[in-house]
């Protein structure tokens, strides 16, 4: 997919010629309510984001069952103490569907 041509263009204006190298210019990205774990956040170039918006770990952050691929977090998850505004993401509802 390209997303710099339409429909994303049409659908998302401010973010023509975002990718584009601009000297000089800094290219702000602002990750709210996003969950890292186990992996480096996305701090490479001239992008920066607001760490208290995100949750970085290394240790399971309140998965239902990792090991089995459950990646639903209980009530009890750091990320809803950390992070009070991360909504659920619904795992149900992504994928290959039948």
């Amino acid at each position: 997919m390209d997303i710099t041509a339409a429909p994303y263009t049409n659908h998302y204006p401010a973010l023509i010629g975002f990718m584009d190298g601009q000297p000089q210019s800094e290219r702000i990205n602002f990750p709210n309510n996003n969950v890292f774990v186990r992996c480096q956040l996305p701090n490479s170039g001239n992008w920066t984001n607001a760490p208290a918006k995100i949750l970085s770990t290394t240790n399971d952050p309140g998965f239902v069952n990792f090991a089995k691929g459950n990646l639903q977090l209980r009530a009890d998850s750091e990320v809803f103490k950390q992070l009070p505004e991360f909504r659920p993401i619904p795992f149900e509802r992504i994928g290959i569907e039948k």
